[in-house]
């Protein structure tokens, strides 16, 4: 089993509650995917969290992240990382 590290996506910094983001981590053909997400940044301002993980092809997995709370303030905004469990 190997990790892939997939997309970063990372929120513009002046979202309101509701906007949301979206990664990607891809195996290579023949290989079945797991895997899952991590967001970076939360502040006062925004806070995301992961609202959908899921496969969305045979080797892709999909990971969307929500603007959830904040102040909606412009800056400092979180990122959203998509990984990958490749397995045989």
């Amino acid at each position: 089993m190997t990790r892939q590290v997939g997309t970063t996506d990372a929120f513009t910094g002046n979202e309101n509650t509701g906007a949301t983001v979206t990664a990607t981590a891809t195996c290579s053909t023949g290989r079945l995917v797991s895997g899952g997400g991590d967001v970076n940044g939360n502040n006062v301002k925004h806070y995301a969290a992961i609202t959908s993980s899921y496969p969305s092809s045979a080797t892709t997995w999909t990971v969307i992240a929500t603007i959830v709370a904040g102040t909606n303030a412009n800056g400092n905004p979180p990122s959203l990382i998509a990984y990958a469990l490749c397995g045989a």
